[in-house]
């Protein structure tokens, strides 16, 4: 029996893996570019929590991290 927090990673790890999936086949089949696929799973994963939770973005590496 797994605890909350295997079913956290495997749930995580799952999602991941199925969304990679459907991502690289509309990528073959020629629906949406390489740059598209990155920027929809940045879509169903981060960038879709942190607009729903309204959570603060971190600067990436390109912005600048000050402090």
């Amino acid at each position: 029996m797994l605890d909350l927090p295997e079913h956290y990673y495997l749930d995580a790890f799952f999602f991941r893996r199925a969304i990679a999936g459907i991502l690289n086949d509309g990528v073959a089949a020629g629906i949406w570019t390489d740059r598209d696929a990155a920027r929809l799973a940045r879509m169903f994963t981060s960038q879709n929590a942190l607009r729903a939770y309204d959570l603060p973005t971190r600067p990436t590496s390109a912005q600048g991290a000050s402090g």
